[in-house]
């Protein structure tokens, strides 16, 4: 999938380990912003994002993602919710919706849908099958499903992989990407991850009217979320990716408090 246009909150709540935890009534914000530099005589992506997490009940949690993006010569602001459902102490699903206004990078809607369920006695082993939608807002459209484990190491760390199968139309263009995932969880204090990712995109729109169909690409993301205070901190993310259609490497950096 183009960067940008997926809707993160899911993976970031996996990425980060909080799938494992029991919802206490806490809720998060954060805000920040977003730099890349790209290659090919593309001009750089800059933007602004806003986050929240919100836990209404012990079984669920609301996610709210505006992201603002200016890219490829256009700008849009993307919205996205999501929603965290526990079942039982061993299955939980994650639910979103998203849509934008302008940017004709983003979708025009976005569907995502995955249920996890947590394996053997220590329940340290998460396996997560999901599968989506994304309408462009150019000619194409993706349809996707995917397979994800995670398992939690005893101490701190946890180890991910996945694999993504996506068909675009017109023309059923098929590709397969995955990734393998470290993360260090120490919530509270201090949160990272190393995640790399190999595959072939579809679909890239460049322009309106413009798009490459069907390249190899690879990318490397690191993120840092550091508690500086008992409730707030800073998050960043720093990200590499590299294809035949251009390059980008760039930032985001984002405050977070907690209530």
């Amino acid at each position: 999938m183009p960067i940008f246009t997926a809707f993160r909150i899911a993976t970031l709540l996996r990425l980060f380990g909080f799938a494992q935890l029991t919802l206490a009534g806490q809720h998060t914000v954060e805000g920040g912003g977003i730099y890349y530099d790209l290659t090919d005589g593309f001009e750089s992506t800059t933007g602004e994002y806003f986050r929240a997490r919100i836990e209404s009940s012990p079984v669920n949690a609301w996610a709210i993602d505006i992201t603002n993006l200016d890219r490829f010569g256009d700008d849009g602001t993307q919205f996205s919710l999501g929603n965290t459902h526990i079942f039982s102490d061993r299955t939980y699903t994650q639910l979103s919706l998203a849509s934008s206004s302008g940017g004709f990078f983003f979708p025009r809607l976005r569907v995502d849908g995955a249920l996890s369920y947590k394996w053997f006695d220590d329940k340290r082993l998460v396996t997560t099958v999901g599968a989506g939608y994304f309408d462009a807002k150019d000619v194409h459209e993706d349809k996707w499903g995917y397979v994800e484990a995670s398992y939690y190491l005893r101490g701190p760390f946890v180890l991910q992989g996945g694999m993504q199968v996506n068909v675009s139309d017109p023309g059923s263009v098929s590709s397969t990407s995955g990734y393998v995932a470290a993360s260090y969880v120490n919530n509270k204090t201090r949160i990272m991850s190393l995640r790399a990712g190999v595959g072939n995109q579809a679909y890239q729109a460049l322009t309106v009217n413009n798009f490459m169909v069907d390249f190899p690409y690879h990318s490397v993301r690191m993120t840092w979320r550091e508690w500086v205070g008992k409730t707030w901190g800073i998050n960043v993310v720093a990200e590499r990716y590299a294809s035949d259609v251009y390059d980008q490497h760039g930032f985001e950096l984002g405050f977070f408090k907690e209530f």
